[in-house]
């Protein structure tokens, strides 16, 4: 491993620091999320200016740094269902008077429906936008 490979690990892991001091000073998710969005375009960026888009470093720090991008989408696809199941059972015991059940239960499906059809769209439109041949 080169040093630069090792520098570029050293700052990736200041910068977690750093998303670890705002969060430990009560900043707001909001904040956090967009500081960490901004800070890893530059981050990345800065990265390219400097070795380029073919270098071999580049590709080693993409692999190394892969493994926390992985981790985070495993974990939001762990969750989704659990979440979605939890809300659709509390809209349900929400509901109150009889027959309502009936008339909000078509809606809630169709929202649903809906919204996993343009998540369907999104996610090809990404893999066409984003494939490599």
């Amino acid at each position: 491993m080169s040093f630069t490979l090792i520098g570029l690990f050293i700052a990736f892991l200041g910068f977690y620091f750093l998303l670890f001091q705002l969060k430990k000073h009560k900043k707001s998710f909001n904040y956090r999320v967009l500081t960490a969005l901004i800070g890893g375009l530059v981050f990345g960026s800065l990265i390219q200016l400097i070795l380029g888009n073919g270098n071999s470093i580049t590709g080693n720090f993409a692999e190394i740094i892969s493994v926390f991008g992985s981790g985070y989408i495993k974990l939001l696809q762990m969750i989704v269902i659990p979440l979605v199941f939890v809300a659709m059972t509390a809209s349900i015991m929400n509901v109150e008077g009889n027959g309502s059940l009936s008339k909000i239960a078509p809606k809630v499906i169709g929202v649903l429906i809906f919204t996993v059809a343009i998540a369907a769209l999104i996610g090809i439109a990404s893999i066409y936008l984003f494939i490599q041949y």
